[in-house]
């Protein structure tokens, strides 16, 4: 049996307060470490032919729209 569960980052504001999980897409690589703003984060992705592209995701906090 193996057990798969998606990516989760915990979010901390500059002061220590915790935000929030942030869960990975799918496409998501675990080989390159993402990289964390204050409402986005930079992260390689894989596609369906092994492509590999650098996105910027962007965070909601509180997972409200702005």
């Amino acid at each position: 049996m193996t057990w798969e569960e998606a990516t989760r980052f915990d979010v901390f504001d500059e002061d220590g307060t915790y935000l929030g999980a942030v869960v990975s897409p799918d496409d998501y690589s675990i080989y390159v470490e993402p990289v964390f703003g204050r409402d986005h984060v930079w992260c390689v992705t894989v596609d369906a032919l092994g492509v590999q592209r650098v996105v910027r995701y962007g965070i909601r906090l509180g997972g409200v729209p702005e």
